[in-house]
């Protein structure tokens, strides 16, 4: 039987969170087990690494993303543009 890969809007539509969401949590998502296939410029995801980790984080009883971690993402990304403007002013 041939592996099922997914692309990012059917993983985030199993996952319940936006497209967008889904891309800004990938990086975490593989670090606890996405498995992600390149093809050519496209990626797609193994379905079943995401069942995975959707098994794993229920087992666990745990979020798969940390409540907070967009927050602070955002913050990091608000002072960064903050610096960016004050150098710009006294440069």
């Amino acid at each position: 039987m041939a592996e099922q890969l997914i692309n990012s809007e059917e993983a985030a539509r199993r996952l319940g969170i936006s497209a967008q969401q889904f891309r800004r949590w990938e990086l975490k998502l593989r670090a606890a087990g996405l498995q992600r296939v390149q093809l050519g410029a496209r990626r797609r995801y193994r379905a079943a690494s995401l069942d995975r980790v959707i098994a794993r984080a229920a087992e666990n009883e745990r979020p798969l993303i940390p409540p907070g971690s967009q927050e602070v993402s955002e913050q990091l990304k608000a002072h960064k543009r903050r610096l960016k403007l004050a150098l710009a002013r006294s440069g």
